[in-house]
């Protein structure tokens, strides 16, 4: 963490809390408080105020709508820790000094009746599992609609070529070559494929925004301007891709006969 303003808290003794805080990036822009001032939630915590002493840099994380302040002064704030001799502990973060002995130490602490353990590896380990799964039906999806796509951008080009032989017919006419035609049909089969990967980033990072809006209020902060270096790498993909969907109506295009194309209508 860094600093934009101010100082840290103090490191105030157990029995002389000093009450100061240090407030998040978003803590500060949404609730405008400055170096020196002074909060407290709820009447009866009027008397034990605390004291912005500094504001932290945007991290883009969920430090930024965090208030920090030490431990002290939150017993201090506490009213049935004031009154307490001994202060009551909440949670303990316990290291072993052998891996092998998580398991056991894990299970014996929850089989006891007055505490209950969390072994964080094993609880993340779940997540990413669950991620695992939800990302690669995503892969799927997007497999299965970049499928779909390509077949549209086939049949609309090689429909509008079917369209077009008289046109190109005439420009055969009038002195363009059959590389040239060719080229023509790719460079606009690529042309969609530019515009439609270029809308499809800016789309997503559109709504990575709009997701970033509510998931804000849960506390969450997430950054939608920031850009993976897989993105261009898959921009390069789709072009090539749709450039390819274009090379069968190239070649009909190239192969169009003028003589049977300009014939009469009639």
């Amino acid at each position: 963490m860094a600093l934009a303003a101010g100082k840290f808290f103090a490191d105030d003794p157990p029995k002389e809390p000093a009450y100061e805080a240090v407030l998040g990036a978003e803590a500060a822009r949404s609730t405008r408080l400055q170096i020196g001032d002074r909060f407290y939630e709820g009447e009866e915590m009027a008397e034990y105020p605390l004291t912005v002493v500094g504001i932290l840099r945007p991290t883009h994380s969920a430090d930024d709508r965090a208030i920090f302040f030490s431990l002290p002064s939150y017993w201090g704030m506490n009213e049935v820790a004031r009154g307490m001799t001994v202060k009551p502990l909440t949670a303990v973060l316990i290291r072993p000094k052998r891996m092998s002995d998580l398991p056991s130490l894990n299970r014996e602490l929850n089989v006891a009746a007055d505490t209950q353990a969390v072994l964080p590896s094993a609880v993340l380990l779940t997540i990413f599992n669950v991620m695992a799964v939800a990302e690669n039906v995503l892969k799927m999806i997007l497999a299965i609609v970049a499928v779909i796509v390509l077949l549209y951008v086939f049949v609309a080009m090689y429909s509008a070529t079917m369209e077009r032989r008289r046109e190109i017919a005439t420009m055969r006419a009038l002195g363009a070559r059959r590389a040239t035609v060719f080229g023509i049909i790719l460079a606009e089969s690529a042309g969609l494929a530019i515009a439609g990967g270029v809308v499809g980033l800016l789309g997503g990072h559109a709504i990575a925004y709009l997701a970033g809006l509510v998931l804000g209020q849960s506390g969450l902060v997430t950054n939608p301007l920031l850009f993976n270096l897989f993105e261009p790498v898959v921009l390069v993909g789709v072009i090539l891709l749709g450039t390819l969907a274009g090379l069968l109506p190239a070649v009909l295009a190239y192969r169009t006969e003028v003589a049977e194309n300009l014939a009469p209508l009639s």
